[in-house]
């Protein structure tokens, strides 16, 4: 009896990294939407080319999605991950020693502050809070359970809880951002 793609049950998972010798991408069609695992492999298989596996027992998360992507950093602060930041960790938190903050904030780890950051007076860095390099976060602000990243700029009087602040972007004073993600785009 033939088995079928169907009858084959695994726990593993294709992390869809793959390394291919150039000779493999006459196999694929151009213009036409053609899935590795569905169409590609089989078709290696059916032409017997070898194909292999690489079975890894090391942390694997899909980033595909936010919450996926902020579980996976979120798994770094925990200690789940070995991760080289390039900041020592302090219990449980990562603290550049090239950063600039007012002696009245208050930071609650786990969490990440990168290299020349800024803040200012009265703010609250909240467990899960990763502050990227060269962010400046004005006084009264508090930031739980979000990433920030490099080059943004966060005004006075700002709450951000669960939310992602992308690369370079500026969020005005006296607002609340909840399960948010905020981009902003920079022409030049």
């Amino acid at each position: 009896m033939k088995k079928l793609w169907s009858d084959i049950f695994d726990n593993r998972i294709n992390t869809g990294i793959y390394i291919f010798e150039p000779e493999m991408f006459k196999f694929i069609p151009a213009n036409k939407f053609f899935d590795f695992s569905v169409d590609l492999f089989p078709l290696l298989m059916r032409n017997r080319k070898q194909v292999y596996g690489y079975v890894m027992d090391e942390y694997w998360t899909d980033i595909g999605s936010t919450f996926e992507y902020k579980k996976g950093v979120f798994d770094v602060l925990d200690g789940r991950i070995e991760v080289n930041t390039g900041i020592k960790k302090k219990r449980d938190k990562y603290i550049s020693s090239n950063t600039e903050i007012d002696k009245s904030v208050k930071i609650y780890g786990p969490c990440f502050i990168g290299s020349n950051v800024v803040i200012e007076k009265n703010v609250i860095i909240k467990p899960y809070a990763v502050i990227s390099d060269n962010v400046k976060i004005s006084s009264n602000v508090s930031v739980e359970k979000s990433i920030v990243w490099d080059n943004s700029k966060i005004g006075s009087n700002v709450k951000i809880i669960n939310t992602i602040v992308g690369f370079g972007t500026i969020i005005p004073g006296n607002i609340t951002l909840f399960d948010s993600i905020v981009m902003e785009e920079e022409y030049s």
